[in-house]
């Protein structure tokens, strides 16, 4: 295992009183792990902010043909940006 993965692994695991934003970045990173994949990997932290642009126009266009409300799509775009956050928080470890 790397160094890094380690550092990741740690961030998530040892301590016994995670925030929810803390569980929320291990979940992200554990669905990516699960594949393989690692957010803390540069080339995966921006596809998944490609990923999630794309997901936020889509977003807009439900809106705007009022498949979803304003208030869906504000809760759905919150959720998106939590990953957002986790890949941010992700490829800043020391």
């Amino acid at each position: 295992m790397s160094d890094e993965m380690a550092e990741v692994i740690h961030l998530f695991k040892d301590e016994p009183q995670l925030t929810a934003q803390q569980k929320m970045y291990s979940y992200w990173e554990g669905m990516f792990r699960r594949r393989g994949l690692t957010l803390t990997d540069p080339t995966t932290a921006e596809s998944v902010r490609v990923a999630i642009a794309v997901m936020s126009h889509i977003l807009e266009g439900a809106c705007a043909t009022n498949m979803i409300n304003e208030g869906q799509r504000d809760e759905l775009r919150a959720v998106m940006h939590v990953g957002l956050s986790a890949v941010d928080e992700l490829q800043n470890l020391p």
